[in-house]
């Protein structure tokens, strides 16, 4: 898992498959998802919280739907994400647009997830 991640942030020839899989990982695996069925809940929240560290400075539409595909599933389990929260408020205050952007995107599917 944490060679996924690292593909997913480091700029390849495969960063953008590599955010592809992650996303299609979280969002038809639910709880039965690679970084669910880690060992250890504390290093998957750790490569979670690299991941908002990434798109908070590349804040593109792929990044944003692994977040967000996060967020509802963890959302949907009734756990704590005082990350999520904390990156939110901080987007929405971000003088960059992009940033900004992503954050509605990733509000936007929270909302709309039943």
């Amino acid at each position: 898992m944490e060679l996924l991640v690292n593909e997913v942030v480091t700029p390849s020839d495969v960063q953008e498959y590599a955010q592809v899989l992650l996303n299609q990982d979280i969002e038809k695996n639910s709880q039965n998802a690679a970084l669910y069925r880690l060992s250890d809940p504390q290093h998957a929240r750790k490569l979670i919280i690299q991941l908002l560290q990434f798109l908070a400075q590349n804040p593109k539409e792929k990044m944003a739907q692994i977040i967000s595909s996060y967020a509802v599933e963890e959302l949907t389990e009734q756990r704590d994400f005082p990350e999520l929260w904390d990156f939110i408020q901080q987007g929405y205050e971000s003088p960059n647009e992009e940033v900004r952007k992503v954050v509605l995107y990733i509000v936007s599917e929270i909302l709309v997830t039943p």
